[in-house]
């Protein structure tokens, strides 16, 4: 069923502080322009790892907007390594519920990072690929204005960078 599976969802990450209701203007914006053409789905990943769902997803939208958010969405390198496990839950009850082969990722500000953490740390699949990664406004060195001072996060990052997916096309913003 994956195989042959049409849908190709948008799965967006916000950055700290903010909800799975981040995106809710973009979306807006997006389906008036294209004549609400894409469907909705949020979800919050608890810390109990339980998720909670709103919206749905339209029978025969194969480009379906994902927004995925945390209860716990506070800043710091710490918190960001566990929103990336979180996400890992939340995605791959997307997978085994939507069947997917491929998505696309948007990840803004921190939601970027929980991307990177993601793909290096809990993405290891062979059955679904990323098609793109859009990161916009992503702090990969937080506060740090020289590379000559690199955040525990950035090295960490550039030590695990073989174990991210080459196949697809990234855009960093």
């Amino acid at each position: 069923k994956r195989h042959d599976s049409r849908m190709s969802p948008v799965i967006f990450i916000p950055g700290s502080s903010a909800t799975q209701n981040r995106f809710d203007q973009l979306v807006t914006k997006l389906n008036t322009k294209r004549g609400n053409r894409h469907s909705l789905l949020k979800l919050t990943v608890h810390t109990d790892n339980k998720i909670s769902y709103s919206g749905s997803i339209r029978s025969g939208d194969n480009e379906p907007f994902i927004v995925v958010g945390f209860e716990n969405n506070k800043d710091g390198y710490s918190n960001i390594k566990k929103q990336a496990k979180w996400f890992s839950i939340a995605f791959n009850a997307l997978a085994k519920r939507y069947q997917f082969n491929n998505f696309k990722a948007i990840g803004h500000s921190n939601g970027g990072l929980i991307y990177t953490a993601f793909l290096e740390n809990y993405f290891d699949r062979d059955d679904i690929t990323v098609k793109k990664l859009m990161t916009i406004g992503s702090p990969y060195n937080f506060s740090e204005t020289s590379l000559a001072h690199k955040s525990q996060m950035l090295t960490d990052f550039i030590k695990n960078r073989e174990k991210i997916p080459t196949n697809f096309a990234m855009y960093s913003i």
